[in-house]
């Protein structure tokens, strides 16, 4: 998981709702994560992770397993958003490798293509 700021701000801070982790301290990694998050609640249509509070997320974030995306989606896709939840830092890919990933790279190189397509002819 992500480093936690203070253990003692999450037990202070409370809401109604609370959906969005952001107690961590920025890096590539924790990047990482919540682009798994984000691209859980986009494909599942639902928010990966939900507590009345933030001590509550906090808890459910570490003690919660990861639902599965629903059936709809490839087994792949499910397994490389899995990866950028992984609960250990260093165990999640990084931007670079995200990038060449088969399920990504053709799309990058497509919008590559339609980018350098478009560009008027240089002088």
């Amino acid at each position: 998981m992500c480093s936690i700021v203070s253990l003692e701000a999450v037990q202070n801070r409370q809401s109604e709702d609370v959906s969005t982790p952001i107690l961590c301290r920025c890096s590539e990694e924790t990047d990482m994560w919540a682009l798994g998050c984000l691209l859980h609640h986009l494909l599942s249509l639902r928010p990966l992770f939900k507590s009345p509070s933030i001590a509550a997320l906090l808890v459910t974030i570490l003690a919660s397993p990861v639902p599965p995306l629903p059936p709809s989606y490839s087994a792949a896709l499910e397994s490389l958003i899995f990866s950028l939840l992984s609960r250990e830092p260093w165990q999640r890919p990084r931007a670079r490798v995200l990038l060449s990933h088969p399920l990504l790279s053709l799309h990058f190189q497509f919008l590559h293509l339609a980018h350098t397509a478009v560009q008027p002819p240089s002088i």
